[in-house]
């Protein structure tokens, strides 16, 4: 797990020198999202790594993930999944919160350009993926071309399986996209609502998402709705004092996670408790450890790290198992390594792909007015 954190860090701390875009120059008060967002890609791809290759077999003879220390691994990327959850509430309250109209059409292109591209971009990789690794024959093509609609779904639509390659094994974690776009999707009504209603912007969707949550898939609308609430503190500056105390919650409660990883991994409330708090702390603090360059870094390309690591992942590893020498053959310092060197290529690869394919579509379109502001969410 050291391997893999220092190696995201190396990398995006020579990238932020060399390509000045990866850190772009946002305002104070919110550039500490963007480091936050490279934490959170960080902690589900510390998830993934040893044990999508433990559950695939492709792990050194005698290497096993223990039962704790496979629920550690799971937690942090729940822990990353939920902050992410949170960001996306916080960011569009407070977007909303800042006008008082909106041009919806423009607002859901807005958000086709933000992550439609990038996630074709994906499944077309993951085909490419999966045909290395599968049974090559005109069935296989035959049911990759049915499947388009499926893998293209964000989520909305289970993963197929071509031949015997089980696809979600690369995209596994679109089902998080199938929630953010229902979020999207509810802004509209929320906002009609408390335009007609006297209640802050940020306050009426995390109510409403916290409606939601009492329905249906409350692990992850409570968070939406924890960011929402929190943006209704975006502009706030605790005095000196304040922050003092402050400071020293935030470093017990990052204690108390610590401690309590497993009471948190099995109840849903105290994994929720704690995100909250730590969300709405993060939020009035704005911690400059969050603008640290690579950690920006690694937020602005969070997205194709987000989306692509899984395929690069198994890739690289599964590429090494059949061209080079067997991952079963290899020592446990070997195997670190290679882990390491994969999480470099994950980070380069997911640089490629923000400059080649999201920036492409991030730029704003001149002749379309933009009340949202034109800084990606």
């Amino acid at each position: 797990l050291a391997a893999i954190v220092a190696m995201v860090l190396l990398v995006t701390a020579l990238l932020s020198r060399r390509l000045p875009a990866l850190t772009p120059d946002t305002p104070a008060h919110t550039r500490w999202i963007d480091g936050l967002r490279g934490i959170a890609a960080t902690l589900v791809l510390l998830n993934h790594g040893p044990l999508v290759l433990e559950n695939l077999n492709i792990v050194p003879l005698h290497f096993s993930v223990g039962e704790a220390d496979r629920a550690l691994l799971i937690q942090l990327g729940k822990i990353g999944v939920h902050i992410f959850f949170c960001i996306t509430g916080f960011l569009f309250a407070g977007k909303l919160m800042s006008t008082r109209s909106v041009d919806w059409s423009e607002f859901f292109i807005k958000r086709v350009r933000r992550l439609v591209p990038a996630y074709t971009a994906a499944v077309l990789v993951a085909l490419v993926v999966a045909g290395l690794f599968a049974d090559l024959n005109s069935t296989f093509f035959i049911e990759a071309a049915r499947s388009l609609p499926r893998m293209l779904s964000f989520g909305f639509a289970d993963l197929p399986i071509l031949g015997t390659f089980d696809t979600a094994r690369l995209l596994g974690m679109n089902w998080t996209l199938a929630y953010e776009w229902q979020f999207y999707a509810l802004l509209p009504l929320v906002f009609a609502l408390v335009r007609a209603v006297p209640v802050p912007v940020g306050i009426g969707i995390g109510v409403v998402s916290l409606a939601c949550s009492l329905v249906v898939a409350p692990g992850v609308w409570l968070f939406f709705a924890v960011g929402a609430l929190a943006a209704t503190l975006a502009s706030y500056a605790p005095p000196a004092w304040l922050r003092i105390v402050l400071k020293l919650a935030l470093a017990v409660l990052l204690v108390s996670m610590a401690v309590h990883w497993q009471v948190a991994a099995r109840q849903q409330t105290v994994q929720g408790l704690h995100i909250l708090a730590l969300f709405f702390l993060l939020v009035v603090l704005r911690p400059a450890v969050l603008t640290w360059p690579p950690v920006v870094c690694a937020g602005t390309i969070s997205y194709s790290l987000y989306i692509f690591h899984l395929m690069m992942l198994y890739l690289v590893v599964g590429m090494f198992d059949r061209g080079v020498m067997a991952v079963s053959t290899l020592p446990f310092p070997a195997f670190v390594a290679l882990l390491a060197g994969t999480t470099v290529l994950i980070t380069l690869w997911s640089t490629f792909t923000y400059i080649a394919v999201e920036q492409r579509f991030l730029r704003p379109v001149h002749h379309v007015s933009e009340p949202l502001g034109t800084r990606p969410a």
